[in-house]
């Protein structure tokens, strides 16, 4: 059991936090093998969780710390971070 009760989720890309906020209030996605399934499955474990847009520029720390992890997770992750790499 978590001693935390409120989690706040951070993204730089507003779309990513509108649909994860949108999902969890209507508690759908959860299901879902992606690391957005598992955003959803995560938050349901807090009494409160609240999703905030956060700029690139402000957040490429963790930006950059996420990235490395997402790396070392799968390959699939890594032919996602790559198509993602070619649209920005």
């Amino acid at each position: 059991e978590l001693s935390c009760q409120f989690v706040k989720v951070r993204s730089d890309c507003n779309s990513v936090r509108t649909r994860l906020k949108k999902d969890h209030k209507e508690d759908r996605g959860r299901k879902s093998a992606s690391l957005h399934g598992t955003i959803l499955r995560l938050a349901k474990q807090f009494a409160e969780v609240k999703f905030a847009y956060v700029p690139r520029r402000k957040n490429h720390i963790a930006h950059s710390l996420a990235r490395k992890a997402a790396r070392e997770l799968t390959p699939q992750t890594n032919s996602l971070l790559a198509a993602h790499d070619s649209e920005t």
